[in-house]
């Protein structure tokens, strides 16, 4: 998959013979609201938002209040003061 908000950088595959598995996945967005950012997705897939760093206090609210379930966010940083 590769789209203007997406692109699967590693994985992808899937098997949907009996129940619908997907092999570990990464998926690069520029769009921090993008759908596997913010649904439960259950299966191995980790969405990755590279965030500008002259944005870093939006980014701490982007990531406080993109999903209503609780869903587990980080933020990685150099700046070790961040």
């Amino acid at each position: 998959m590769s789209s203007s908000e997406a692109t699967i950088i590693s994985g992808g595959g899937f098997d949907d013979s009996k129940g619908y598995f997907i092999e570990p996945t990464i998926i690069e967005t520029s769009d921090p609201k993008f759908k596997t950012m913010v649904e439960e997705i259950f299966g191995p897939v980790l969405t990755l938002f590279v965030y500008d760093d002259h944005k870093y206090e939006e980014t701490l609210r982007i990531c406080d209040q993109t999903s209503p379930y609780s869903l587990t966010g980080a933020i990685f940083a150099q700046d070790r003061y961040a």
